[in-house]
């Protein structure tokens, strides 16, 4: 089993939205990053392993430019083809917790079909 997987983003003007604050977008897109590298992490290759969906994503503080953003993604399921990966965020310095995602992968052979993974917890 992989270690837990941690990203750090420092939030800049050019991630804001029109409320000067971190947009939603650019968030997901960075919790799908860390996921994806968590779940690379205990598939340990690249090869054969897509995102099927996005469980839940729920953005609980706002963030401002200055703040860095500290992603960490865990193992928080796995099926016969699935991994599910938690991704929960908090701002550096304060601790704050700021918003929390489950996505979901799964492991394909080379015509795109789901095949098991054969892992465990």
């Amino acid at each position: 089993m992989s270690a837990p997987y941690t990203t750090h983003h420092q939030i800049r003007p050019e991630h804001l939205n029109h409320h000067r604050t971190l947009y939603a977008g650019q968030m997901t897109e960075w919790m799908i990053e860390t996921a994806f590298v968590t779940a690379v992490g205990i598939w340990n290759s690249t090869d054969h392993i897509v995102m099927a969906g996005i469980n839940s994503t729920k953005l609980t503080r706002p963030m401002v430019p200055g703040n860095i953003l500290q992603l960490t993604g865990t193992v928080s399921k796995l099926g016969t083809t699935s991994i599910s990966i938690k991704v929960e965020g908090i701002e550096l310095i304060s601790k704050a917790p700021c918003c929390l995602g489950e996505f979901v992968f799964v492991t394909v052979d080379d015509q795109g079909h789901k095949m098991p993974h054969g892992l465990t917890l």
